[in-house]
């Protein structure tokens, strides 16, 4: 098997993918909500088929390897051009998402992802020996070459997110026959482990416990994004190990994932009513001290399953959800202005933690908006809602009464439980649509006319700022629309 392949070719492929790709989207319509301003509907449709092309454009960049993704094209003030394990991932989640508009194509470009993949498992760097502590490392050069500088390393999230991304093109090759691939690049049930999905697996498994730095990059300890991120590596990687029929390997990781899974609840401050982002501190930014984070609701989304704790509908996670929203409404003078020129409400800008001291440039400043936050709270209420209707009703708690509260206007008595078929549970259900399509307007608000999205929008004038076109900005945004279209089936 020619693994490779011919560079110029790949390049070509790569290029007509991007052409296709946009060319697809432009014929992706969305339904206009009953009763919802169409310029909103519209909007949505013209920032999907931008986002994809800006996101897709990212991907495999002329000066980069084959599989790589740019964090974004900036250079200086800030310097974000390089591949982060963690965005990389993210995005090529999306890529598979989206693989319905030229599903061979996005099949190549996750095979290109995977190989790039294996070139860094087996490159030592800052962070450790190739095949071992080396997978830790969460960033290198767009070409593949090691990131040799100072950084806030290792980043034990990449790891656990890489095998997300890359289980779904693994089970497609085994349900289409291209084994081949699968043996020699993804999965093969031997150690030491040098296949991309398997040496990831083995380092979640044996290093889960260890401490390492934030999605953030700021502050050393345990973190719930990362832990959640690793449950979910652990917990579908185990079922895959046993269909590649490696059974002491799958029994491992489900009893690691179990263990995973345990430790998270450790993460709830009842004093506090949130899960907090960070604990057993070690080093790092100090002027984070609330652990109030949006992490928790991206580490819930991106890893977060149905049925599990920790999915969007359990208690201590919408509490989290509602004290950020109050956070940051009182945080960013932005968000003062509640309604968009049409007049329809618009949610606060969310950023990262309220005690941010980086504004996209430096770290002795005031923190800002992330568009990929508010994204995520937006996506957030539209999977809640998914889930409360699914259950066909929700049972009101101390701990999430005052977020029902707050959205439905209303007084709610704890352990009442509103079913389908209530008015009250009806309006609950439409109050979290409505509020989900108030933080995309706020998005719309501060996204320039031609669809490009930062890193952040100023706190108080609104205005862009930041690493310019940041990809996991648009794969957000893309996110977000996917759900958006199942509330519409």
């Amino acid at each position: 098997m020619k693994i490779w392949g011919n560079r110029s070719v790949k390049r070509r492929v790569h290029r007509a993918w991007v052409l296709n790709f946009v060319l697809a989207a432009l014929w992706v319509s969305l339904p206009v909500a009953n009763g919802a301003e169409s310029s909103l509907e519209h909007w949505i449709q013209d920032q999907t088929k931008r986002s994809l092309d800006f996101m897709i454009h990212a991907i495999s960049p002329s000066d980069g390897a084959l599989g790589s993704v740019m964090a974004s094209p900036s250079r200086s003030q800030p310097d974000y051009y390089a591949f982060w394990v963690r965005d990389g991932s993210l995005v090529m989640r999306e890529v598979w998402n989206y693989r319905s508009v030229n599903g061979k194509l996005a099949q190549n470009t996750l095979k290109d992802f995977a190989l790039f993949s294996r070139r860094l498992q087996g490159t030592s760097n800052w962070s450790g020996a190739a095949y071992d502590l080396g997978i830790g490392e969460p960033k290198f050069e767009i070409d593949g070459h090691p990131y040799e500088k100072g950084w806030g390393r290792p980043q034990n999230d990449g790891p656990a997110l890489r095998v997300s991304a890359l289980l779904g093109l693994a089970d497609d090759l085994m349900r289409s026959s291209d084994r081949e691939f699968v043996n020699q690049v993804l999965y093969r049930a031997e150690m030491p482990a040098r296949t991309v999905i398997k040496a990831d697996l083995e380092y979640v498994a044996h290093h889960w416990q260890d401490s390492s730095f934030d999605l953030w990059e700021e502050v050393r300890g345990d973190h719930f994004y990362t832990r959640i991120a690793q449950w979910r590596a652990l917990l579908d990687g185990a079922v895959f190990a046993q269909r590649m029929g490696d059974s002491s390997a799958a029994k491992f990781y489900k009893e690691q994932s179990v263990l995973v899974l345990g430790s998270l609840n450790a993460f709830w401050s009842g004093s506090k009513g949130y899960l907090m982002a960070t604990r057993n501190r070690i080093d790092g930014a100090g002027d984070k001290y609330s652990s109030l984070d949006i992490a928790v609701i991206l580490g819930v989304l991106h890893s977060g399953k149905s049925g599990f704790p920790f999915s969007v509908d359990d208690d201590r996670v919408i509490a989290t959800m509602f004290q950020l929203e109050q956070a940051f409404d009182y945080a960013y003078p932005l968000n003062r202005e509640k309604t968009n020129p049409d007049g329809f409400q618009m949610a606060p800008g969310i950023g990262r933690y309220p005690e941010d001291r980086y504004d996209g440039y430096r770290t002795d400043r005031q923190g800002n908006p992330w568009f990929l936050s508010t994204h995520a709270m937006a996506e957030y209420l539209l999977r809640l809602r998914g889930e409360l209707k699914a259950q066909g009703g929700v049972k009101i708690t101390d701990v999430s009464r005052p977020f029902f509260e707050s959205l439905l206007r209303t007084n709610l008595r704890t352990k009442r439980s509103l079913q389908a078929g209530d008015m009250t549970f009806g309006a609950l259900l439409k109050a979290l649509a409505d509020r989900s399509d108030a933080y995309i307007r706020r998005s719309q608000f501060h996204t320039d006319r031609s669809g490009h999205q930062s890193e952040q929008f100023n706190r108080v004038d609104g205005y862009m700022q930041g690493a310019r076109d940041l990809t996991w900005s648009y794969a957000s945004f893309l996110s977000l629309r996917r759900i958006r279209d199942h509330f519409y089936e």
